[in-house]
């Protein structure tokens, strides 16, 4: 498992008082984890967008499935984890692709 993404699922909020230790999160990470699993349907469909600035999803975790999942595509747009230039390049990427 990355470290990254490690990171990611420990340091969420709620984990800490709940019964939840990060060890019983990684233990099961592996059956949710978009990086250690493979799609369903064809790469060639899918369009990852990671925003540049995003602290929450962020780029790397975002550019490590997209390796994985060979034939997948990766847009990166200048922002944070949201905004509205994500939705205006992804819908124009979309129609592009002919989705």
């Amino acid at each position: 498992m990355s470290d990254t993404l490690m990171v990611s699922v420990s340091g969420m909020r709620g984990i800490v008082g709940k019964d939840l230790t990060p060890e019983l999160v990684a233990r099961h990470f592996h059956l949710s984890s978009p990086l250690h699993n493979t799609p369903v349907c064809d790469p060639a469909r899918i369009l990852f967008v990671s925003g540049n600035f995003d602290l929450i999803a962020r780029s790397t975790d975002i550019h490590a499935i997209h390796q994985k999942w060979r034939g997948s595509e990766l847009l990166r747009v200048p922002q944070g984890h949201f905004g509205y230039r994500v939705m205006r390049e992804t819908v124009t990427r979309l129609k592009e692709r002919g989705f």
